[in-house]
């Protein structure tokens, strides 16, 4: 099948998933003409990185820490014999206004975002092998290639967040309730947790008292 074929195929399985709400209905739809563009693109930035050697997609990987009692995992996006490749998308936004929704796309990085570095640089530990970050939108794509300097501070960044995070689950025997005295609110707002339910928000409101 070309590109195409395969796109419509996926798309089939989406349209089958139930809308949220009008808001999702519209997104769903208007996004679509975005996407072949974008795929366009990852393709050009997979060939710029890896020219013409196999690659390999979605491998698991769990990376152990003598300081972290359960094992870190991810998955690689793209990786070959020399090299990964993580890939971040760009999709544009949708935005309510007045005369029904605005689109606006989202702007290239100028560098590698600090959570994207930290994921990256578990993967690049994992085979010792070069690493690659791709930021691809419907219009462009940015390549960057961190230094094992910069791969090695993330990566004990990520550790240390970890540590925390541990020693909050230790503290509060993993009574959320408890564990959020020790941290600072969400923004429910954000997108990091769209997904969250309707019970699930209500329930973080009244532990946090979000008004």
């Amino acid at each position: 099948m070309n590109i195409q074929e395969i796109l419509n195929n996926e798309l089939n399985k989406v349209d089958k998933i139930k809308y949220k709400d009008d808001r999702d209905k519209h997104c769903r739809e208007a996004m679509k003409e975005f996407l072949l563009p974008t795929i366009k693109l990852i393709i050009k930035a997979v060939e710029e990185v890896f020219g013409d050697e196999p690659i390999q997609c979605e491998r698991y990987v769990d990376i152990k820490h003598l300081d972290l009692f359960i094992p870190i995992i991810g998955r690689i996006d793209f990786e070959s014999n020399t090299k990964i490749m993580e890939l971040k998308s760009l999709p544009p936004n949708f935005k309510k206004n007045k005369s029904g929704y605005g689109v606006s796309q989202q702007k290239m990085p100028e560098r590698i975002k600090p959570e994207h570095l930290q994921q990256t640089s578990l993967y690049a530990r994992e085979k010792g092998r070069e690493a690659y970050v791709v930021y691809v939108s419907p219009n462009e794509y940015k390549i960057f290639k961190p230094s094992q300097k910069e791969l090695n501070a993330a990566f004990n960044n990520m550790i240390e967040k970890a540590k925390r995070i541990q020693n909050l689950l230790d503290i509060s025997n993993g009574d959320g309730r408890v564990m959020a005295q020790y941290v600072e609110q969400p923004d429910l707002d954000h997108w990091y947790y769209s997904d969250l339910t309707t019970k699930q928000k209500k329930l973080a409101r009244e532990i946090w008292n979000i008004q």
